[in-house]
């Protein structure tokens, strides 16, 4: 299933003349959609004379309905919806983006990011689909996704640094050990989710010069997994690849 881009539109009941004041009132309901995993963090929002507009990329028409809401988004929406009638209106397919989960159910889930994902971390096991975050039971206590979305955040500056050489011993000690700081939340992550789920939850260990033939952490054999990644640890929930120094 591919990801869908929608325009939004928020119209005055009122007044003739949108403002900027307008469109700034706009911008906090966008934001709890993204912090509720309904749609990915590059929205772009613009206005025309009557009109505040909002471009965004989301995974189906289903997250517009009210059961996918949190309290954050609906109580945006209940104060836009006083000043402005809100519609959308699908207008393309997305080619940026790697296709949607459609699986009724997942087997299992990877946790995997790297700088160029702007959707969801999370990687079905069965069709190597990104499953959306909305589509998944929130964790931690939260009534939204802030902790994975700040997890995804900071592993993408990660990635980033590393790829443009930027302290390489540090950067690359972040990504690829299971110890690190950035690897320890995000395991907590994977772990709090397959408590959520009920499913294998596994975290995902980026390697660029080669990958041991063991599981950094308890020294076994990784287990052979072909469909999405290489490698597998079912004991340590962790997962990696292959690299070309393999």
């Amino acid at each position: 299933m591919a990801y869908d881009i929608y325009e939004i539109s928020f119209t005055l009941r009122q007044s003739i003349c949108v403002s900027e004041e307008d469109e700034n009132r706009i911008i906090p309901y966008l934001a709890m959609l993204y912090k509720n995993g309904l749609i990915a963090v590059n929205y772009q929002v613009y206005r025309t004379e009557k009109v505040v507009k909002a471009v965004v990329t989301a995974s189906g028409s289903e997250i517009q309905e009210a059961k996918y809401e949190n309290i954050y988004s609906r109580k945006e929406r209940n104060e836009l919806e006083k000043d402005f009638q809100i519609e959308w209106q699908k207008i393309g397919v997305s080619t940026d983006f790697e296709s949607a989960c459609q699986c009724k159910k997942s087997s299992w889930y990877l946790l995997k990011t790297d700088f160029s994902v702007e959707i969801t971390p999370v990687v079905c096991g069965t069709c190597n689909g990104r499953v959306p975050l909305y589509q998944l039971p929130y964790i931690n206590g939260e009534q939204e996704y802030y902790t994975v979305l700040g997890w995804k955040s900071a592993y993408e500056a990660m990635d980033r640094l590393f790829l443009h050489s930027l302290h390489d011993r540090y950067t690359y000690r972040q990504l690829h050990k299971p110890d690190s700081q950035l690897s320890i939340e995000g395991r907590e992550i994977a772990d709090a989710f397959e408590q959520a789920v009920g499913k294998p939850f596994y975290y995902y260990l980026f390697s660029y010069y080669r990958t041991t033939k063991q599981c950094p952490v308890c020294g076994n054999d990784w287990q052979a997994e072909k469909s999405v990644v290489d490698y597998q640890c079912s004991t340590c929930r962790l997962a990696s690849d292959r690299t070309t120094y393999d």
